[in-house]
């Protein structure tokens, strides 16, 4: 019972991770998988990263492996925040939330 549990979670996650969506249609050249991989790499560093609004996501000048973007979060106490930069590096799949990302 405790599996059929744990899978019925694990698939509802992987189901909202896919539904992630980016708000403009920038992030359609990079396929539908940049989107969830973003929100995926949110976990931990967001308070609900899977309602993180995504925007203009284009490639960085300074390297093919990293697209920059603004991503909206909400806070604490459910607003939202505004956009902020940031750049995902789609080799590592990580993302780095700092203003001054170089992008």
């Amino acid at each position: 019972m405790r599996l059929l549990f744990f899978a019925a979670l694990l698939a509802a996650s992987a189901s909202i991770a896919a539904a992630q969506q980016v708000m403009d249609g920038s992030g359609t050249p990079y396929g539908d998988s940049v989107a969830s991989d973003i929100a995926a790499s949110l976990i931990g560093l967001a308070n609900d990263p899977y309602s993180a609004q995504i925007a203009k996501l284009r490639a960085s000048s300074g390297s093919d492996d990293v697209i920059c973007g603004l991503v909206n979060l909400k806070s604490p106490s459910g607003g939202y925040t505004g956009f902020q930069p940031f750049y995902f590096n789609l080799k590592t799949k990580s993302i780095d939330l700092r203003q001054s990302s170089g992008c």
